[in-house]
């Protein structure tokens, strides 16, 4: 359990620090004073910092469920924590593909349908440890599941918003610095940038209620 709870302990550690890299050098790419190549650079970084937040992720999910399991605060079998690192090896795998080929539609609709799937799912559970349903009652438990979901949703409005960002790229890497292109660039990340600083906040709710949990 101990190496399960370090695991879970750095997956907060990633998530959070590749998120700062990410939103650095976001703020690098909008910077119209730098050159296209530079600003192209950026944006190679910032995809590559933000794969850590991506792994981070799915590894929070399934050594979170099991080490619950294993605590008695969720009455299920280890059958059912060894499905759940199933699940989170095909996620990393579709977080990985989409990386390295970002334009595969069909499996990022399906990345989009899973994820809002995950939130109504963690939040039903969230609802039945507010609502004393387990077998341990554990409201801290419940209120870092319900942080989590949030995040997931945070994470899902980032994508929406940023929407603009892809095609206004493209264009950039070709070389455009048109005011049109610059500002499709700033606005599509200038949106995300509540939804980020509230991921990170969500993080440190999740994190203080579970360090709360275990040592009260």
């Amino acid at each position: 359990m101990v190496a399960l709870k370090l695991l879970h302990l750095l997956c907060f550690v990633y998530w959070l620090g590749g998120d700062l890299g990410t939103f650095y050098s976001a703020g690098l790419v909008v910077k119209r004073e730098l050159s296209a190549e530079a600003r192209v650079t950026a944006a190679r970084i910032m995809a590559a910092t933000d794969l850590a937040p991506r792994i981070a992720m799915p590894l929070t999910v399934a050594s979170g469920f099991h080490l619950a399991v294993l605590s008695g605060f969720v009455a299920m079998p280890m059958a059912a924590a060894a499905a759940a690192w199933a699940l989170c090896a095909a996620w990393i795998a579709a977080v990985l593909w989409l990386h390295h080929r970002p334009g595969t539609r069909w499996l990022v609709r399906v990345d989009f349908a899973w994820r809002i799937a995950l939130v109504a799912g963690l939040l039903a559970v969230a609802l039945m440890g507010f609502t004393q349903a387990w077998p341990q009652p554990a409201p801290w438990l419940a209120l870092k599941l319900a942080a989590f979901a949030a995040t997931v949703f945070c994470g899902l409005m980032i994508r929406v918003r940023v929407k603009p960002f892809g095609p206004a790229f493209a264009q950039l890497r070709r070389g455009n610095t048109t005011d049109a292109v610059n500002h499709d660039i700033a606005q599509s990340l200038g949106r995300a940038r509540p939804w980020v600083v509230g991921i990170w906040a969500l993080l440190l709710l999740a994190a203080f209620t579970g360090l709360h949990g275990i040592t009260p």
